[in-house]
């Protein structure tokens, strides 16, 4: 009998991955996940691939309330109901520019000091913050299967950003 081992999402592109307990999945994903995305000051998408660390940042958002917390390795918590600020388009990530506003609050300062650049956060348009689909499944058994062929004992999942 197929079993679901993990389930994840990520409120902020490219920081930590968050596990879930449960959640509900619809055609847009997981309630929450990639609802936002760091910029630098030009408004260039900041990814893992740019600035590795950010994979240490925890991130925490309940749709619902609109509320996100931030946690910085150090332990430096941002926290609070983003506020919408000006159109920020995200460029440098997509082929075309992704609608955004700016979601002003404590995270840009707390972001910015961790990175060593200013960073601030925007909120994409609803589904315009994944790579691909709103949902990302991998298999134990595919995991499993790139961990023979790299002679590995074993892969872990999470490196490959999947939901599921």
């Amino acid at each position: 009998m197929p079993r679901i081992a993990h389930i994840y999402y990520a409120p902020v592109k490219s920081l930590a991955l968050t596990p879930l307990a449960r959640t509900h999945v619809d055609k847009a994903g997981i309630p929450g996940d990639r609802a936002f995305v760091i910029v630098d000051a030009q408004g260039d998408a900041v990814t893992q691939r740019e600035c590795f660390p950010l994979v240490l940042v925890r991130a925490v958002y309940e749709p619902v309330d609109d509320h996100l917390t931030v946690t910085l390795p150090d332990g430096t918590v941002a926290a609070g109901v983003p506020e919408p600020g000006a159109s920020a388009p995200i460029t440098g990530f997509w082929d075309q520019a992704v609608p955004a506003v700016e979601a002003r609050g404590p995270w840009d300062d707390a972001l910015s000091a961790f990175a060593g650049r200013p960073l601030r956060l925007v909120r994409p348009a609803p589904g315009r913050a994944f790579d691909g689909y709103p949902l990302s499944i991998c298999s134990l058994e595919s995991l499993d299967a790139l961990a023979a062929a790299a002679g590995e004992e074993r892969v872990d999942g999470r490196r490959f950003r999947q939901n599921i």
